[in-house]
């Protein structure tokens, strides 16, 4: 006589319902301590990048106030309000638990600046102006009545940063003649005609050539066939 015993393989379907739910009960209780209860709350704000632009200038756009819980802080919005500030290219704002934000900014490099209408306008090297401010020692500066044109200041600008650095430290000003007539003036009085805001790079390297010459004008307006007098 033999006995069959069946046998059905179950599964603790209600244990691991019951552990999910406290699970996700726990997870809500934690997420309602941060983001209503000063336990994580905003203590400090960390600035990094600056140079130009102060840490006070950069927290107060930033416009959050301490004790604020850092789960509430619209990120997004602080950041938007640091980039509104001269200077800045841009920004990154993140928390940094549990009562900490940090801002990462970018400045703007200065390449050139051109004084219009009694200010003194900064441009970078995308070649428009973002800030009203005293240009750092060594700055080009972009003159000619042209250059009211903001594309033609911006061919300035582009005529600039073609140059190496060593270069720049070399040149005092550079001239909108036209729109497409450019010069450079050099600190020692030498004077570089440039032409037009294209083939720069070719151009550049013909600055670089005709500056160890002797002569007090140089044209390099086909960088092929320099002249100088």
């Amino acid at each position: 006589m033999s006995t069959k015993v069946s046998v059905k393989k179950s599964f603790p379907w209600g244990k691991a319902l019951g552990a999910a739910v406290a699970v996700a009960l726990l997870a809500a209780i934690v997420w309602a301590v941060v983001y209503f209860t000063p336990l994580c709350s905003l203590n400090s704000v960390e600035v990094e990048g600056n140079s130009r632009v102060s840490k006070d200038q950069i927290v107060d756009a930033v416009n959050v106030e301490h004790g604020t819980p850092l789960a509430q802080i619209n990120v997004l919005e602080a950041g938007e309000r640091v980039a509104a500030v001269p200077w800045v290219k841009s920004v990154t704002v993140s928390r940094d638990w549990p009562s900490s934000l940090v801002v990462d900014v970018e400045e703007y490099s200065v390449v050139a600046f051109r004084n219009r209408d009694g200010a003194t306008e900064l441009y970078g090297v995308e070649g428009y102006p973002f800030a009203v401010d005293t240009p750092p020692e060594g700055t080009i500066e972009i003159t000619g009545d042209a250059a009211r044109n903001p594309e033609v200041a911006k061919d300035a600008v582009n005529v600039v940063s073609s140059l190496s650095d060593n270069a720049r430290g070399l040149i005092s000003s550079i001239e909108a003649r036209g729109p497409n007539e450019f010069a450079l003036h050099l600190k020692d009085e030498r004077l570089v005609v440039w032409g037009a805001a294209e083939d720069n790079k070719n151009k550049a390297l013909a600055f670089d050539t005709v500056v160890q010459r002797e002569g007090r004008e140089f044209n390099i307006s086909n960088p092929r066939l320099v002249t100088s007098r």
